[in-house]
């Protein structure tokens, strides 16, 4: 316990008391100021998710959302020239076989990231020789591939690869491609479709979705 100076009387000072109270309610302030500014960076971390803000009042919420998403998934694994997008389009023949053939036009979208590339650069950066043969080609689309399903987080669901009557890939291609992934967002009431695929030395990497 604390020795309190007392005066000649033997009494406690008063201004030693007001002091000491004065000391135990700024530490009571600090302490209650600290606890309530943890509580908060631990509310703005758990709010600062990942989760969409979509306004479905705004007419083109479907597309704004489409490039939100877009943008999160992983670029081309290999080295590109250029990057574009995210760009308005609609949903290639496979997927759009995919949708409820009662799908309405202003129920459904799709965006895309495009990577264009030097195939000599691009395939030399996977360790791949560049060449004539289909053998190059199909080890160079295995490896992206693999690399881009490692990267691509768990929310999705791989449906890929595709039958040859539903690709129409020859049947001396990869058959990895095109690269589909699928999932649902309760929230919004979409079925969302990843869609990966190569095209006059472009890697195409889309989301195209519709409303239930």
């Amino acid at each position: 316990m604390p020795k309190f100076k007392r005066n000649q009387s033997g009494v406690i000072s008063p201004i030693l008391i007001i002091i000491v109270i004065i000391i135990c309610l700024v530490g009571v302030w600090f302490f209650t100021g600290q606890a309530k500014f943890n509580s908060n960076n631990t509310s703005v971390k758990q709010t600062s998710t990942n989760t969409p803000q979509v306004d479905k009042k705004d007419k083109d919420w479907m597309y704004k959302y489409c490039a939100q998403e877009v943008v999160k998934l992983p670029e081309a694994p290999f080295k590109y020239k250029s990057k574009e997008g995210p760009s308005r389009n609609g949903a290639m023949v496979w997927i759009s076989a995919m949708f409820p053939k009662d799908t309405r036009f202003d129920h459904k979208s799709g965006c895309a990231m495009g990577y264009k590339y030097d195939e000599e650069d691009a395939y030399a950066s996977l360790g791949v020789k560049n060449g004539v043969s289909i053998e190059y080609v199909n080890e160079f689309e295995k490896r992206v591939d693999e690399l881009l399903t490692s990267k691509i987080d768990s929310s999705w669901k791989k449906i890929s690869p595709l039958t040859k009557e539903k690709s129409g890939n020859p049947g001396y291609s990869y058959k990895g491609f095109p690269m589909i992934f699928t999932r649902e967002n309760p929230d919004l009431g979409t079925v969302e479709y990843i869609d990966i695929f190569f095209g006059a030395n472009t890697l195409y990497i889309k989301i195209e979705f519709y409303e239930k």
